[in-house]
């Protein structure tokens, strides 16, 4: 029998553990991370987003966990991310801890003109109040 095929499941499934944090990329940087009590008010859903991560530490997995979160946000153009599930803890009985956070990406623009004026549509001019 072939031992190489009995260390592949092992390798598979030792990778995630094993990876080191993960860095913030530059294009992440300046994505507010937002919840859904304080997100602006003109936004649209550009994609669903997750971030996970493991490691000996809560806080250095949680950090890593947003950082691939704010990635993935980079990723698809976003302005903001929202996070609508967050949960960090103990893998089972070990010493490792996990963390993960799900949300959205988000476009969002300050005046919803702006949206319609970048879908390609055209900002209509204010109606005018008819005179007396």
């Amino acid at each position: 029998m072939n031992t190489n095929l009995l260390l592949f499941p092992v390798l598979v499934f030792a990778v995630p553990c094993c990876a080191g944090p993960v860095e913030l990329r530059a294009d992440a940087r300046s994505i507010p991370i937002v919840h859904e009590t304080d997100k602006p008010l003109h936004c649209k859903v550009v994609a669903d987003i997750v971030g996970n991560a493991q490691g000996k530490d809560e806080a250095a997995a949680r950090e890593s966990a947003r950082n691939e979160f704010l990635n993935a946000a980079a990723d698809h153009k976003a302005t903001h991310a929202l996070v609508v599930s967050e949960s960090s803890g103990p893998v089972g009985t070990t010493d490792s801890m996990k963390a993960f956070v799900g949300g959205k990406a988000l476009q969002c623009t300050e005046n919803p003109r702006d949206e319609e004026v970048s879908d390609g549509g055209s900002a209509e001019a204010e109606p005018t109040p008819p005179s007396l």
